[in-house]
């Protein structure tokens, strides 16, 4: 009987080994469950993350297109404007030159009138001497007259 229950004890022992693993293997399936609780928590978090970050993304990119076609239209704007200064500016060179023009114009009819007016000032005073001329004469002829009769 020796041998029997020299076996019994080694059953027992390997029953009580093959227990104490049992229970581990069950504290490492209950601490593998949590992992794994934890693990689809956490890629639920990262998936709604990874959503909400395509959705930020997704909006970007329409701000990014929209912030792009703005560009376009205010370059679009500033290529007239830069067109418009520059007929502006043509436009004001004209009117500088013409205005020029108009001044030397000017000028040169007051240069004639100043001319003419000294003409007319020369005639006026001929005409007066010649009139105070007139009237010598006439007078002296008159003087010449009345001794005469």
């Amino acid at each position: 009987m020796g041998a029997l229950e020299a076996h019994i004890a080694t059953l027992e022992k390997a029953l009580a080994k093959a227990e104490a693993m049992g229970e581990q293997r069950r504290h490492e399936a209950e601490s593998a469950g949590k992992r794994v609780k934890a693990l689809e928590l956490k890629i639920a978090t990262l998936a709604d993350s990874l959503t909400k970050a395509q959705a930020a993304s997704e909006q970007r990119c329409q701000e990014v297109e929209r912030s792009a076609r703005r560009v376009e239209a205010l370059e679009a704007n500033i290529a007239v404007l830069e067109e418009t200064v520059t007929k502006a500016e043509a436009m004001g060179e004209q009117r500088r030159q013409e205005a020029q023009v108009a001044t030397k114009r000017a000028n040169d009819l007051v240069a004639e009138v100043v001319e003419m007016t000294s003409e007319l000032a020369e005639m006026s005073r001929r005409m007066a001497e010649q009139t105070a001329a007139m009237d010598k004469m006439r007078a002296e002829i008159e003087e010449f007259r009345s001794r005469s009769w």
